[in-house]
């Protein structure tokens, strides 16, 4: 069982058709999110900050900070097989409009009409707006008061979430900007090397201030954390993938010792590397 540091927060709407709002805020490595479907339930993943791999039965989904993933009523879905590190996401289940009566007080057309372009979305990995996090802040906040007109102001700020997707459904294309992008492949093809943040701004031609806000912003991490979970990431596959000695993947990797990358590694799987490597070959037997 790996260690961690997790807090979940999860409220039961059961208000005209929404079901459930839940927060969760991963800081160490946690154990990975077990596949689970609702029936005649639609569910919102929403990506705050970090990045973390999700599959919808055998599609695998990967989402950055600004993701959100569509969750269709019946499918099964999960975060990886691998341990999670530090991420904080929102969710959001609701049930079909067209299934349910007076769904967020809504005319019988017009629940038909949003199921109907729910049902239609095509893009499972949407990018939304960064207002998107006030939303569900707000929808929190209301469900867990007083308000007077609670319920009402919920099922608003349900479906402005609900509208905001559905819109930005249409819009999924974003490309990474080129400075971001070339920081990036640089970071995947010199895994060997160790840069400083200095060295990629100074690379892209950006102040180190601002490639940080604008590299955090595209791939939900700071540059820094990048750096490392790539690293991580690769040092993972060579573990279960081949034979090569714990110290030799740490220097291929550009760790300083390998004491220094068995640190880094449990920090972000919750387990050192060897255990990790003996626990997945299991698993693949």
């Amino acid at each position: 069982m790996a260690h961690s540091e997790l807090e979940h927060e999860a409220i039961e709407l059961a208000i005209g058709g929404l079901s459930l709002l839940g927060k969760l805020r991963i800081v160490r490595a946690a154990d990975p999110v077990p596949m689970q479907s609702h029936t005649n339930q639609y569910e919102f993943l929403y990506m705050h900050s970090g990045r973390k791999v999700f599959y919808i039965e055998d599609e695998k989904y990967l989402l950055n900070g600004g993701d959100l993933l569509l969750v269709f009523p019946g499918e099964s879905h999960g975060a990886d097989d691998v341990s999670q590190n530090r991420t904080q996401m929102c969710y959001l289940l609701f049930s079909d409009p067209a299934l349910t009566a007076g769904f967020c007080d809504l005319s019988d057309h017009d629940r038909g009409e949003l199921s109907r372009i729910l049902s239609q979305i095509d893009h499972r990995l949407i990018t939304v707006p960064l207002g998107t996090k006030k939303l569900f802040d707000e929808l929190f906040n209301l469900a867990k008061g007083q308000c007077p007109i609670r319920d009402t102001r919920i099922r608003h700020f349900a479906l402005e979430i609900i509208w905001q997707v559905i819109c930005s459904s249409q819009n999924t294309l974003h490309e990474t900007p080129e400075d971001i992008q070339i920081a990036k492949e640089y970071i995947h093809q010199h895994t060997y090397e160790m840069p400083t943040i200095s060295d990629l701004a100074l690379l892209v031609h950006l102040s180190v201030p601002r490639f940080k806000q604008k590299f955090k912003q595209e791939t939900g991490v700071p540059p820094a954390e990048y750096i490392i979970r790539n690293k991580v990431s690769l040092a993972e596959q060579w573990l279960v993938s081949s034979n090569r000695r714990i110290t030799d993947i740490a220097m291929d990797l550009g760790f300083s010792s390998s004491q220094h990358f068995s640190v880094v590694f449990q920090k972000y799987n919750g387990q050192a590397p060897l255990h990790y490597r003996r626990r997945h070959r299991d698993n693949r037997t």
